[in-house]
């Protein structure tokens, strides 16, 4: 149980550090913290072979409760002054102000720079992919195991 929640801190912390250093709230930070965790598709599957369907379905629906519940405490604990927060990004450009802007960035980003950044890879293994499911006949594993 403690790799697992060292597991857990390992991958969320930095991930929730850098949303915390880009302006995002104690508050969002904190419930991104508490309620990750419960919504990973992987507890979710868990859950479902363990207790079944019906928890299943309420586990996202309570992560999202209590992410909610412990973003308003701590923002009734330690209420941060509203600030308008420009970060830079890894370029070096200034972020847009407002909302509308700041969507149109993350748009640009999610389909123009981050599939550039990966396009190379996602090829290489939609390539590797497709020679495994042409090499590999559709009953090797039944013909392993019989």
């Amino acid at each position: 149980m403690e790799s697992l929640s060292l597991y857990v801190h390992v991958v969320l912390c930095p991930t929730s550090i850098s949303f915390y250093k880009h302006g995002a709230s104690k508050a969002s930070t904190v419930s991104f913290l508490i309620s990750t965790p419960q919504t990973g598709i992987d507890s979710i599957f868990v859950t479902y072979s363990m207790l079944g369907l019906p928890m299943a379905i309420i586990r996202p629906k309570v992560a999202f409760i209590t992410g909610l519940f412990g973003g308003l405490v701590t923002k009734k604990v330690d209420p941060e002054k509203a600030e308008t927060i420009i970060n830079n990004n890894d370029n070096g450009d200034e972020m847009p102000k407002g909302f509308f802007p700041r969507i149109k960035e993350m748009f640009r980003y999610s389909f123009i720079e981050f599939l550039q950044d990966i396009s190379t890879w996602l090829i290489i293994g939609l390539l590797i992919a497709a020679l495994i499911s042409v090499l590999v006949p559709d009953d090797f594993f039944c013909r392993q195991n019989p």
